[in-house]
């Protein structure tokens, strides 16, 4: 027996014993393969593949983060802040403040001091070549030709 939600999880439903029944694997497929067609949610669809065998663990996975990704993606449209919206709306995102690049007060607070990993500069003991600290550690320091 399975355990199924009747308001799923991903609609704000909970673990709580009146939000749950015990039915078959092929009847916790099926109720989700209708609720699928009803209603369209990736997750019913995933859900009834998973459930009745036509794909496995690693298949859903990948298309679980698929499916969410296209998600947050028409949100971040519909809300105006998707990169792909052009320049016109990075700039605007820049001018008050909200584009993520900017950081927040304290990522702005530690670059001016110098704390922060962007600001910190390394230097190669054998070349003399100057870079951010992070990035001359993860690239240039093992691999330098001198």
């Amino acid at each position: 027996m399975h355990k199924h939600h009747l308001i799923p999880r991903y609609m704000g439903g909970t673990n709580d014993s009146s939000n749950i029944i015990e039915v078959s694997v092929e009847a916790h497929a099926q109720i989700h393969k209708v609720r699928w067609e009803a209603f369209g949610h990736w997750q019913d669809k995933a859900a009834w593949l998973a459930l009745s065998g036509m794909l496995g663990k690693e298949a859903i996975i990948s298309y679980a983060a698929s499916e969410g990704a296209k998600e947050v993606a028409k949100r971040r449209v519909a809300d105006g802040t998707h990169h792909l919206l052009g320049p016109s709306n990075n700039n605007k995102r820049v001018a008050n403040g909200t584009h993520p690049f900017l950081g927040g007060e304290l990522q702005n607070e530690r670059i001016a001091a110098g704390t922060h990993n962007f600001a910190k500069l390394a230097e190669c003991p054998k070349c003399g070549k100057v870079g951010q600290e992070a990035n001359m550690h993860r690239w240039h320091f093992d691999n330098c030709k001198n």
